[in-house]
């Protein structure tokens, strides 16, 4: 008996990946459902996210912009939806957000803090981004001290 063997004359383009492999389904499978490890903590991690939506939400949506004091605040939430019904207070943040931002700072000193802040992206910079020329590596050692 003769031996035949046999070569490909043409080439054979190549075929699109299963559909498991790629797009939505190939990206869950490969970063949250790759080993039994992870998707348990997939699984947990989504199971937390989704109780603590439900619980924050509407008191997060309830509630109420334009109140004077704690009281008046509680009183709009009850008349708007209901009586019992617990919601944020959001008047206090809009009336005192310069407060959450820079504490008991004196007011005409709040450039320091901002130019702080400002030195610190521009510190962090080369160190984040590539594009950024790495002579600014000297500033970055610098800015703690500074």
């Amino acid at each position: 008996m003769a031996q035949v063997s046999f070569v490909r004359e043409a080439i054979l383009g190549p075929k699109a990946p299963p559909p498991v492999e790629v797009g939505v389904v190939g990206w869950l499978r490969a970063n949250l459902f790759s080993s039994w490890l992870n998707s348990i903590l997939t699984v947990v991690s989504l199971y937390l996210i989704i109780i603590l939506l439900v619980e924050t939400l509407p008191w997060m949506l309830q509630s109420s912009w334009t109140a004077n004091s704690l009281s008046e605040c509680r009183e709009a939430i009850a008349l708007r939806y209901g009586e019992g019904t617990h919601g944020a207070c959001w008047a206090v943040i809009q009336e005192r957000y310069l407060q959450l931002f820079y504490g008991f700072y004196p007011s005409d000193s709040y450039w320091r803090p901002n130019l702080a802040l400002l030195l610190m992206f521009a510190a962090i910079s080369p160190i984040l981004f590539t594009n950024v020329p790495r002579k600014m590596l000297w500033f970055s050692g610098v800015y703690p001290f500074l």
